[in-house]
């Protein structure tokens, strides 16, 4: 008699999590950029494109972009990658930055006051998601709950190239090389009280309501 293997438990636990809940958690999938890197924005929404091709009825998610760049310079792009992952329904927030917060900041603090879901994950355009990872996300994620996930996430090192003669400014550059580097470690959380940067942003999935609460 076979043994159910821990992909057959996985299996089963996905096909009943469904009929557990009341409604599907929610979640904005939230990547700031400056549409400066072409070439790692593209990267980061062909993963997206994929999680959305991963989840099927386990979580209700969105991508939008936000931005401090002119809004006519998020358009030209949304126009090109809308005919390329027109299943992302691509938005794009504009947002102005309030002083004296920095742009890298207030970016973060406006995407979570325009998000209209339980959650919001923040994966920036030099970032992308592994294959898996929207689908072991939507386990755990718990509806009309304060539940923060940290995430374990893997450093790569990168060499990217120019090709002179390319025409498309997201073939302008490509990767070369790439090799892993380490690992961001959820269990090292607490360290960030020393004031490095062990735990990314893109490590954490934050709940809106909480976030909102204590902003």
């Amino acid at each position: 008699e076979k043994q159910p293997t821990q992909s057959d438990i996985l299996n089963l636990f996905d096909h009943t999590l469904p009929f557990s809940r009341e409604r599907l958690p929610t979640l904005t999938l939230c990547c700031r950029t400056q549409f400066k890197r072409p070439e790692l924005l593209h990267r980061a929404l062909a993963s997206f494109a994929m999680a959305m091709s991963e989840v099927e009825n386990s979580i209700d998610f969105h991508v939008r972009l936000i931005s401090d760049c002119p809004p006519d310079v998020s358009e030209r792009y949304l126009q090109a990658v809308g005919r390329e992952f027109p299943t992302l329904d691509l938005e794009c927030w504009h947002h102005i930055v309030r002083s004296p917060r920095y742009s890298r900041t207030d970016l973060l603090i406006g995407a979570i006051e325009r998000a209209k879901t339980d959650y919001i994950w923040f994966v920036d355009d030099d970032d992308y998601i592994l294959p898996g990872a929207i689908q072991s996300l939507s386990r755990v994620l718990v509806v009309n709950q304060p539940v923060i996930i940290v995430a374990n996430s893997i450093r790569v090192d990168e060499v990217w190239s120019v090709n002179e003669i390319a025409a498309d400014a997201n073939q302008a550059r490509y990767l070369k090389e790439s090799r892993f580097h380490s690992r961001f470690e959820a269990r090292h959380i607490f360290r960030v009280l020393t004031g490095a940067n062990f735990i990314p942003v893109c490590n954490m999935i934050l709940p809106v309501q909480l976030m909102n609460e204590r902003l």
